[in-house]
């Protein structure tokens, strides 16, 4: 395991790689010269459109009690696309 302080500061070491900072104590890493086309997480705009959202409430409302998503957003993700 890895702590983030030591992920930061190993992104940080890498040439490869650009870090920065975000709204408060969060962070993202980069690759230099490459177009940033993530979603801004801190957008109140939202890009999605309503189908999405529709189809994400039928698939938590169809969820068996007490069944959970895992956590962080890329391993959630992961288990929603499939």
């Amino acid at each position: 395991d890895i702590g983030l302080k030591a992920l930061r500061a190993a992104c940080e070491a890498c040439a490869w790689l650009q870090v920065e900072a975000c709204k408060e104590d969060d962070w993202a890493v980069l690759f230099p010269g490459r177009p940033e086309a993530f979603i801004d997480v801190y957008s109140p705009e939202d890009v999605y459109p309503e189908t999405l959202w529709a189809h994400l409430a039928s698939y938590v409302d169809a969820m068996q009690e007490g069944a959970t998503l895992p956590g962080g957003r890329f391993a959630c993700a992961e288990m929603l696309a499939q």
